[in-house]
């Protein structure tokens, strides 16, 4: 089975594992707490979503086929900018979520809105070019303090002017590259885009002039982590796709040759198998910024109904201490069967993983899901999301994880309703560059 193509196969490098189909990434490089640290104290370098569904919609009509089909508002849209957006149903259920970023008047790149974009333009009619890159493109993602530095001397160019969710065009040594002030590092973070032939060099150069930097790969487990330590929650890891729900969508995967794309995510943990307790609307899940009632999309009535009358949030559930000691301490009991593993810093089986677990009240009713289960070495404790009914989101609120596969021994865990994000780092959004060294 091939590696990702933006570097070559290490022998060096223990543990891999397959995230999309045909196709593995190491799960480690240094191991995940010196990974897990780098974002903080200086920068890492990864690419753990190459290759990126990418397709660019080009036409008169480009903005207005992004108006129609998704979630976010294109007034005032400018040329080098960028949207994280969505795509929902009619019921305003998320069926993917990515960022679009407008490189020319009537051309928008989108990134991760695929394949479901392409099959939103074949239910209505517009004057566009659909031009899919499925394993061409390459993303390489970059976090922490020092990731500017990094991307100046990489390019030797002055990048500090690039604001948040800004977009430019560049080079490394010779070989284009398209820059994106993003990511989802949760600190200043920055995102490579550009031709797959040209990755592994590009890659390497990054590598090669981020070493006095203190740079460090980052492998999965610690990439995945970082989502829920940030904040931000991803299809497939936090919650599923509504795809799933359309009947449609299997035989149009099946006719562009990605059979099988969708929901190949494992179900892990107390809520089981019902697909619906893992389906989410953009704004339970913090999206609200990239929703805006300003134009008709799919699922519009039922988002704005639940503006007027929300039902969950989004919060940070801190589990009790004493109680993960309990789960481990059953692991040398003899006599009695102990309960699941807590593996350090996330799950770590193969492929996409849906891990969640349902999340009940002091009197054991059900009031919603954890999803994204880490341990973090900055904070020293292990927390989820919690997407929780919006009686029992007051901080400091408790209430209990129900750990464990059904039909198997499972536990309570008490978890204290908490901030999200849940660590203290500036966001890239207001992360000020003013202070961090210029490339001379």
């Amino acid at each position: 089975m091939p590696v990702t193509p933006v570097f070559p196969a290490d022998m060096h490098i223990a543990l891999y594992t397959q995230i999309f189909p045909g196709m593995i990434q190491p799960l480690e490089f240094t191991g995940w707490q010196d990974e897990s640290m780098a974002r903080k104290n200086s920068c890492y370098i990864g690419a753990p979503l190459s290759p990126p569904a990418t397709t660019y919609v080009k036409g008169p009509d480009a903005i207005k086929f992004l108006s129609d089909v998704t979630t976010h508002s294109y007034a005032n849209f400018a040329v080098g900018r960028a949207r994280h957006t969505v795509i929902t149903d009619e019921d305003g259920l998320v069926i993917a979520h990515g960022v679009v970023i407008r490189t020319a008047e009537d051309v928008v790149k989108t990134y991760f809105l695929s394949p479901d974009l392409n099959y939103m333009a074949t239910k209505g009619s517009w004057d566009i070019e659909l031009e899919p890159h499925f394993g061409d493109r390459f993303l390489i993602q970059m976090a922490g303090p020092r990731c500017l530095e990094l991307i100046e001397q990489a390019t030797q160019e002055n990048f500090h002017d690039l604001k948040f969710m800004g977009y430019r065009e560049s080079s490394v040594d010779g070989m284009p590259v398209e820059v994106l002030r993003m990511g989802m590092g949760g600190t200043l973070s920055y995102e490579f885009h550009g031709a797959m032939n040209d990755a592994p060099k590009i890659y390497s150069k990054l590598l090669e002039v981020g070493e006095p930097l203190g740079v460090r790969n980052i492998g999965w487990a610690t990439y995945m982590a970082q989502h829920t330590e940030s904040g931000f929650q991803q299809v497939e890891v936090h919650f599923i796709s509504a795809s799933a729900k359309d009947k449609d969508m299997p035989a149009f995967l099946h006719s562009i040759g990605l059979a099988g794309f969708h929901n190949t995510a494992r179900f892990v943990g107390s809520s089981g198998p019902d697909i619906n307790k893992r389906l989410r609307n953009p704004l339970e899940l913090g999206f609200g910024k990239a929703v805006s009632f300003d134009h008709e999309f799919p699922g519009r009535a039922a988002l704005q109904r639940e503006v007027e009358n929300p039902t969950r949030k989004t919060v940070t559930l801190t589990w009790n201490t004493e109680d993960l000691i309990d789960v481990f301490a059953s692991y040398f009991q003899r006599g009695e069967e102990p309960y699941r593993f807590i593996d350090f810093p996330a799950e770590r089986l193969a492929g996409a993983i849906s891990h969640q677990d349902d999340v009940l009240d002091t009197d054991g009713n059900l009031v919603g899901y954890s999803s994204g289960r880490q341990y973090s070495l900055m904070s020293r404790d292990i927390f989820s999301l919690g997407v929780i009914d919006v009686d029992k989101v007051e901080m400091g609120t408790e209430l209990h994880v129900l750990w464990g596969e059904p039909g198997t021994r499972q536990k309570l865990i008490r978890a204290t309703v908490s901030k999200v994000p849940h660590l203290e780092m500036t966001m890239n959004w207001d992360y000020d560059v003013s202070n961090i060294p210029r490339l001379t």
